[in-house]
């Protein structure tokens, strides 16, 4: 199967967006599509099936088949996805992860640390990494090809099924460099549960807000950036 690549006309960046989605009826997607372009990358956008739809390109507002609820194991599906890209290294200097709930405001700047650039919290008792890795998971390809190596020596369920905490124990076992991003100011996986930090973070200057589950909080993410000129 020929993985299609949305071509951004607006391209400025060697950046390749990786966009999961969740499959099913997304209408996420179809509101946040705009926005994303505004990062100035190529997108690539993976769904939990490997749906013939796909092999026509991006997929939006479509309903998809259903799969075994197994196979929409967080870990699984992000080492699939990756493996699906890992051959794309023509053109493009590194890949950025994104989940189907993120827009960008702004474009997406250069990559400039080798390992994987994310968000980095501090984890909590209990998990292996005392930093916990929350998206964006920014790769170079280099550091992509020792994830995937590292990855699959460890089940699908470490870490609890927790995805943000596999990763970051995947590259803290293996010695795989965790940079701070410059895309985001926050880490939580909902808007919702803390405007005040979101609101922060796009007043100072973040390109990317993640976890945007509703037309509504799209709005308030739009109004917010407007009043700082985004």
């Amino acid at each position: 199967m020929k993985t299609p690549i949305h071509h951004n006309s607006s391209r400025t960046s060697d950046t390749l967006i990786l966009l999961q989605t969740h499959g099913g009826v997304d209408p996420a997607l179809e509101r946040h599509w705009p926005w994303l372009l505004r990062g100035g990358c190529d997108v690539l956008v993976t769904s939990p099936e490997d749906d013939p739809a796909l092999r026509r390109g991006l997929v939006v507002g479509k309903v998809i088949r259903k799969v075994p609820q197994d196979y929409y194991r967080l870990q699984e599906r992000l080492v699939m996805a990756l493996e699906k890209v890992r051959g794309l290294h023509g053109g493009y200097k590194d890949l950025l992860v994104l989940h189907y709930d993120s827009v960008l405001l702004g474009p997406v700047g250069a990559k400039n640390s080798p390992g994987l650039d994310t968000r980095l919290d501090e984890s909590k008792e209990g998990f292996i990494a005392p930093l916990n890795s929350t998206p964006p998971w920014w790769f170079d390809w280099e550091t992509l090809e020792k994830f995937l190596k590292a990855a699959a020596l460890h089940p699908i369920n470490f870490e609890g099924g927790f995805l943000d905490r596999w990763v970051a124990a995947i590259c803290f076992l293996h010695r795989i460099p965790m940079t701070q991003t410059s895309l985001i100011g926050y880490g939580r996986n909902n808007v919702s549960d803390d405007w005040p930090e979101v609101e922060k973070s796009i007043r100072s200057g973040f390109p990317l807000v993640h976890g945007i589950k509703t037309e509504a909080e799209l709005k308030h993410v739009l109004e917010v950036a407007k009043e700082v000129g985004k």
